[in-house]
């Protein structure tokens, strides 16, 4: 499997690979709770969303659950301020098959960071992938 864009590479085995997912059963939850609800949803970048959802949870489970569930299923919303609307805004846009790997990373990250830190979450900038608070 292909670690990422700076060409360096990882081999492993399906079987060593599903050995891993079995150690980890935070990420078979964030697989649950991100990455099939997104898929269900037709969301851009399912796997994009696990991983996401996996670091968020290391923050908090049960805010991280919360906010991919909102995203994921359209509903929950308080208000059309909050940043898990306005990322789900982002995702189901019209031309939303465009919607790269990296700027889904952005905008869910851009959200989480504005829910944990309680602030509003007023543009969205899908170029870079920030840290997550």
């Amino acid at each position: 499997a292909n670690s990422g864009d700076d060409g360096a590479r990882i081999d492993a085995s399906n079987q060593e690979a599903y050995e891993a997912y079995l150690g980890l059963p935070e990420l078979q939850e964030s697989i649950k709770r991100a990455g099939l609800r997104f898929a269900a949803d037709r969301l851009p970048a399912p796997a994009v969303a696990v991983g996401v959802h996996y670091l968020c949870a290391q923050k908090s489970r049960r805010a991280a659950d919360e906010y991919f569930e909102k995203i994921a299923t359209g509903v929950g919303f308080l208000n059309s301020g909050e940043p898990a609307k306005k990322v789900r805004d982002f995702l189901t846009r019209q031309d939303a098959g465009r919607i790269t790997r990296k700027e889904v990373a952005a905008v869910l990250v851009q959200g989480w960071n504005a829910v944990r830190t309680n602030k509003r979450l007023t543009k969205i900038s899908a170029e870079s992938v920030g840290a997550i608070v």
